[in-house]
Formats: C-alpha cells, structure tokens, sequence
C-alpha cells in the first residue's frame, strides 16, 4: 500500500506538472515529449537491471554523483526504510510518460478563450491554474488517478528483479506472495484468496477516489 500510494501519487502530480510544461509553445517542444515518454517503451526487465545497477550502494552511480558533490551516500535497495521509496521514484521515471500523454489531451482541450478571457480580468498564472487548468482536468485525473493506483497495487518486476523482496521481507509485494503461494508452493486455493482479497482491497480505494473527484458541474 505505502508502494502504490507513493508512486501513484508522484506519478500523478509530476506527470501533470511535466504535461503543463512541455503544453507551453517551447522550441524544441515536440522533442521535450519524445524524451519524457521514452521511459515507457523499455521493458520492466531492462528498467529494473539498469536502475537496480544505478542504485547500487557501492557502485551505483547515483552514489558517485552525491559523493561528487560531497553528500553522503544512501543505501537506496539496501534497508528497509529506503527500499519502497527508491522503487517508487524509480517506477514513476519508468511510467510517468503515460499519464502525461492523457493530460496532454485533456490539457488540449481546454478552450484557450478561457485563458484569454481570465487574462483580461487580471488574472496571472496560478490563478489560471488554479480556476480554469484543474478544475477542468478533474475528470482527467481521476482517470489518471484510478489508473495508476490500480497499476501499481499490481507491482511485480521491479521488486523482483531489483531487490528479490528485499532486504528481509522490506519489498516482498502482494503478487510477489500471490506467485509464490500459487505458482511454487501451488496452494491455489490460498493464491485465489489473495488475488480475491488484492481486488477488494482496489476496489475499496477506486471508490475512493471516485467519491473524492465526483463532481456534477464544473465552476469557471
């Protein structure tokens, strides 16, 4: 839970906030697009490998670039209190480039009178944001919002591959225990159990969120 909460949320916000950029009439804008979707197209295998390398707590990269700058270095897939949180931020640069894409359609959408209009009456940047930009993407984020919790209560590759559910049991996710109990120990009655209990549990925080983002009518 604190796995999907984490990166659908920091999926959420950051792939909004790169979605509003990269919308702005920049040179070189089409490009920009190209580089933050890229992450989508590799595989989870390739991901988890080059990212499980780039955290290594001795060889890693990231490390040598704290050192370089004199900060200390972070076992990142190394103890149970920075394991979830790295394999968050490092699911949310491997996926963020969709939910941009479905804001940027929304974005899109959005009549640039409306703009035009609050810029006549005084109204800067946040305010534009804040009354126009959210309020009619609220039913973009759900979608977004819904999607991506889903998604990542189904985590599997990344800790897999990246830490084996490690260390001790720190990363050991719901499926990873659903394919043990059912595909090594084949105690399938047990394993439909979990993946019963797994469904309930999203579906439970889907109407959540459905609850929270309903709205009949959007205020301008």
């Amino acid at each position: 839970m604190l796995f999907a909460f984490l990166t659908a949320t920091g999926n959420a916000i950051f792939a909004l906030v790169i979605a509003m950029g990269v919308d702005q009439p920049l040179r070189g804008r089409d490009f920009l697009r190209t580089v933050f979707y890229s992450p989508v197209v590799l595989s989870v295998a390739v991901m988890a490998i080059v990212i499980g390398w780039m955290m290594d707590s001795q060889f890693g990269i990231l490390n040598y670039l704290l050192a370089w700058v004199g900060l200390p270095p972070v076992p990142w897939l190394a103890t149970s209190r920075t394991v979830i949180p790295s394999l968050s931020l490092a699911t949310i640069w491997w996926t963020f480039g969709f939910p941009m894409l479905i804001y940027l359609a929304g974005l899109q959408n959005i009549p640039g009178t409306l703009y035009e209009a609050a810029g006549i009456d005084g109204a800067g940047a946040w305010a534009k944001t804040r009354h126009i930009t959210l309020p009619l993407l609220r039913p973009v984020i759900l979608f977004v919002a819904i999607t991506q919790l889903i998604a990542h209560f189904k985590i599997f590759g990344q800790p897999y591959i990246m830490t084996e559910g490690g260390p001790g049991r720190s990363s050991f996710m719901v499926i990873m225990y659903l394919y043990q109990t059912a595909w090594r120990f084949y105690r399938m009655g047990y394993g439909s159990a979990i993946a019963i209990g797994l469904a309930a549990v999203i579906l439970f925080f889907t109407l959540i969120q459905l609850r929270v983002f309903r709205t009949d009518s959007v205020e301008y």
